[in-house]
């Protein structure tokens, strides 16, 4: 999953770094999948830097303000100091459940079959809508919404069950 977070403040606490941001732009199932990563320690991506972090809690007023626990490393105290004076949105990146597992089957396949995962995940994802107009697939499992990541899988598991078949 990928979110679109803006940085209000972090405290480095004696164990863990507190971060407090707000979801920008969110999409109609961000809080659905917020709350089923709420409280699973999980490797979380602030843009190019990656840590063991915690959605620790999810307040929805006006905005979905979010606090993630991190765990206290130098680099991330950087990262999140270069990430406040930028004073933009920056990509927040979680890998659900879902998205691990097309991860590991891409993976599997591109093996067996000598291509990359983008362009097998560019296939499976592409079809065409109730009007007949081609939808072309997407080269990334994260900007496949919940309900195409399902099908993905599906499609993904259909093909390595015909490749071990054969």
């Amino acid at each position: 999953m990928r979110f679109s977070l803006v940085l209000n403040s972090f405290t480095v606490h004696t164990d863990y770094i507190s971060v407090r941001t707000t979801v920008k732009d969110p999409s109609e199932d961000t809080i659905t999948l917020l709350k089923e990563l709420k409280g699973k320690k999980k490797k979380m991506w602030f843009e190019n830097t990656n840590v063991g972090c915690k959605i620790e809690s999810i307040n929805v007023t006006k905005h979905i303000s979010l606090t993630i626990h991190t765990e206290k490393e130098r680099y991330v105290a950087v990262k999140l100091y270069e990430l406040s004076e930028q004073k933009k949105p920056f990509n927040f990146f979680v890998k659900s459940d879902i998205e691990e597992k097309l991860h590991l089957l891409l993976k599997e396949i591109s093996e067996k079959t000598g291509r990359s995962k983008g362009d097998i995940l560019e296939e499976v994802s592409a079809f065409f809508n109730k009007n007949g107009v081609l939808i072309p697939g997407k080269r990334s499992v994260y900007d496949l919404t919940t309900n195409w990541q399902k099908t993905v899988e599906s499609k993904l598991s259909g093909m390595l069950r015909d490749k071990t078949a054969a």
